[in-house]
């Protein structure tokens, strides 16, 4: 089942580019079904695990979120509206032992809520990075040698790699979004997210079970 939390991460991530104008006009249906398929991965990626209930003292962190889903513009609020239904849902499922799938369902639209809310504010981060360095010419010279080694025949010149056809030659120049580079960024945080979440509980886990002893 852990499987399909990778695959939700890849499809949370893919909906960027449909939801936001980073390469071409956004296009709300493909990003908006890319992410329901991914965050229902997320979901039954945990369907097997204990459940996780937020304590009624912890509603206070739900004046931010609102608020937040109003002063923020769409598509950049969408991973705060999944949190805050997540987070209402796993307080009035809590000490109800009956409602343990439920809470599950509601547990994987937190943390695809939290994931989305990361990639956003990463996101100005990174058009700050592409303005300064859309160009990576020194990654040229990786990939014409490694061309050659499966029969292209390529040469550098400036940053530019060049394809030899039997036709003709076509330059090609490496840049960000041609080695996906934003795709693998957020997959990136994703992937340290996920990491540092699983850590605590791990580590939340033996406390209690030292506690216990």
């Amino acid at each position: 089942m852990r499987r399909l939390l990778w695959l939700g991460l890849f499809l949370t991530s893919s909906s960027w580019l449909f939801l936001i104008p980073i390469y071409n006009i956004p296009d709300d249906k493909i990003g908006i079904f890319l992410l329901t398929l991914g965050t229902i991965c997320i979901v039954f990626s945990f369907w097997d695990s204990k459940p996780f209930y937020f304590k009624e003292r912890y509603w206070i962190l739900l004046i931010p979120l609102i608020l937040s889903i109003f002063f923020i513009a769409y598509p950049f609020n969408i991973g705060i509206i999944l949190l805050t239904i997540g987070f209402v849902f796993s307080i009035l499922f809590h000490k109800n032992s009956q409602n343990t799938k439920t809470n599950l369902i509601f547990k994987g639209i937190s943390l695809t809520g939290f994931i989305l809310i990361l990639q956003a504010v990463l996101f100005p981060i990174y058009k700050i990075f592409e303005s300064h360095f859309h160009r990576i010419d020194f990654f040229s010279t990786i990939i014409s040698p490694v061309s050659n080694l499966f029969g292209l025949k390529t040469s550098v010149n400036s940053g530019i790699v060049f394809v030899q056809t039997f036709q003709q030659t076509y330059p090609f120049t490496i840049t960000l979004e041609k080695l996906g580079f934003f795709m693998w960024l957020n997959m990136f945080i994703g992937a340290i997210a996920f990491f540092v979440l699983f850590y605590i509980l791990i580590i939340k886990y033996h406390f209690s079970q030292t506690k216990q002893i």
